[in-house]
């Protein structure tokens, strides 16, 4: 498998490389490394969510394929250096499956316990058809099983709860859809109930009579009201008589009783439906999709769409966008944004590079946009993987929770099982990724453009040869952004700005074609 490697710049002198390394592992704990697989039986195995649960234990949510074929929920509990599982339960219905809501979805509860969205399928022997109902599980703080709620008003219908939140009176959101199996123009769902999980009220949305919606987002905002994120979608008939479809972002501020106060449709530009996490500094992060062909038929065309990351004041107006377009390495997807400790986001998902999806994560710069740093990974699998979700140690170091495809075991048990990585605060599984990847096979990276940046170490005064026009960000090790400034072809010239402390920092180039590369520059004043 070819890995690739990371390029980065040291001083020839052997002082500096030891100096550069002994501060490495002063900074760092190894203990915060570890890249785990747990197959618990031969059926398939996914992570869906990850919690710190104190400070020596994880908490993990899932779901499981019971050897009955039936579809369970499932949590774990596991060390913090993901060594052992302490425990694990695993929730089933005997005439039901019980499918896992979207990524990164489950949520703590501040009072002890999870929350997750879950739907509750069955099927009907006198219509033939499979229904299901929209679902809330609670587990306790030991993974026992609270409640599990469902919120129907009858079986004709098909409702799913995908998304959910905690209100800050101790009560629930839910969202997702609400269904009837036939015609399928069904309207998004939001469900709210009290502490117990009981149904206070649900609310049904649809922008357009004649299309359907669905819930990707509900946000409990601390004054009571709701923040929500949809999608509309409408059908655009080709030439060819081929229906394609378009999932436009659709944004809703509700009062504590769904009603709505503010109600944002995006334009056609934007698709891939209207994923929002609350910003703890003020607004919102929000993922989608650049949807700008209008019959996107063959099958290369989503190369064309790619996923961007951005972030919306509270009326849902864009700061900022940052695209991540599809190059060599493929097109990257992010599926959940996690606001880290310094403010920055975290963008957690996966990439299409092939034949292959890697697992993938970036870091994003809170107030511009700017990636201050992006990685691919890998399991011991040369199969599919990907992540979900991810926490934050108190260290601010990172844990990945996801699924792999796992290829090094028996035939018999060649399934998906749950993925632990544990990373730096830099994404880095490995204390030795900032010298040489090439054997760091959970670690695949972009391959860079031929970029150099000279003295290092400097005094303050740098030069950059870049071989295409683009920007360079200069982070502490911390991911706050020090010093930016935009670069022409060939040698640019530059100086960091008075004041700021000596040491180690992380340069990210990003070129006008998508490339990309980071750099650790000395600062030795």
């Amino acid at each position: 498998m070819d890995t690739g490697r990371h390029t980065f710049m040291f001083s020839k002198s052997k002082f500096n490389t030891c100096f550069f390394l002994l501060l490495l592992v002063a900074n760092m704990s190894f203990a915060q490394y570890f890249n785990r697989l747990y197959d618990y039986d031969t059926t398939h195995d996914w992570g869906g969510g990850v919690f710190m649960k104190n400070d020596t234990e994880l908490f993990v949510t899932g779901v499981s394929v019971s050897p009955m074929s039936k579809w369970t929920q499932t949590n774990y509990t596991i060390s913090l250096d993901g060594n052992m599982v302490l425990s694990k339960h695993r929730v089933a219905r005997d005439s039901a499956w019980l499918y896992g809501g979207d990524y990164g979805q489950s949520k703590r509860i501040p009072d002890g316990g999870y929350l997750v969205p879950v739907v509750m399928q069955y099927s009907n022997p006198t219509t033939g058809y499979f229904y299901s109902m929209a679902c809330l599980m609670k587990y306790k703080e030991n993974g026992d099983t609270a409640f599990v709620k469902t919120y129907t008003d009858t079986t004709v219908y098909f409702e799913r709860l995908l998304v959910c939140d905690v209100m800050p009176d101790g009560g629930f959101l839910g969202g997702g859809t609400h269904a009837m199996n036939v015609p399928s123009y069904y309207p998004a769902l939001i469900v709210r109930t009290d502490t117990a999980g009981d149904t206070l009220w649900t609310r049904s949305y649809q922008k357009y009579p004649t299309q359907y919606a669905q819930t990707n987002a509900v946000i409990a905002l601390p004054d009571g009201r709701i923040a929500a994120g949809l999608h509309s979608r409408y059908d655009i008939v080709t030439p060819a008589l081929d229906v394609y479809y378009h999932f436009s972002p659709w944004f809703m501020l509700l009062d504590g009783d769904g009603h709505i106060i503010r109600d944002t449709v995006y334009g056609p530009k934007y698709g891939g439906g209207g994923r929002i996490y609350r910003d703890t500094v003020g607004g919102y992060a929000h993922i989608g999709q650049i949807d700008t062909l209008a019959y996107p038929l063959v099958p290369d065309s989503y190369r064309n769409m790619p996923c961007y990351i951005a972030h919306l004041d509270t009326n849902f107006r864009m700061s900022w966008e940052t695209r991540f377009p599809y190059d060599d390495n493929g097109r990257r997807h992010p599926v959940v944004v996690k606001q880290l400790h310094d403010g920055n986001y975290l963008a957690v998902g996966a990439s299409e590079k092939g034949p292959k999806i890697w697992a993938w994560a970036a870091k994003v710069n809170r107030n511009t946009g700017a990636i201050i740093w992006d990685w691919y990974y890998n399991s011991d699998s040369t199969n599919d993987n990907y992540f979900s979700d991810a926490a934050e140690k108190p260290d601010g170091s990172l844990v990945f929770v996801g699924a792999s495809f796992n290829d090094t075991l028996p035939s018999y048990r060649r399934v998906f099982d749950v993925w632990l990585l544990g990373t730096d605060n830099n994404g880095c599984p490995s204390p030795l990724c900032f010298t040489d990847t090439s054997t760091t096979s959970a670690h695949v990276v972009q391959q860079p453009v031929r970029f150099t940046l000279f003295p290092n170490p400097t005094n303050g005064g740098f030069t950059v040869n870049a071989p295409y026009p683009g920007t360079i960000s200069v982070c502490d090790l911390q991911g706050r952004v020090v010093f930016s400034a935009i670069l022409r072809t060939g040698n640019n010239d530059l100086n960091l700005p008075q004041g700021i402390s000596p040491g180690m920092y992380l340069c990210r180039y990003v070129c006008d074609k998508g490339e990309n590369t980071v750099v650790k520059l000395s600062y030795q004043p």
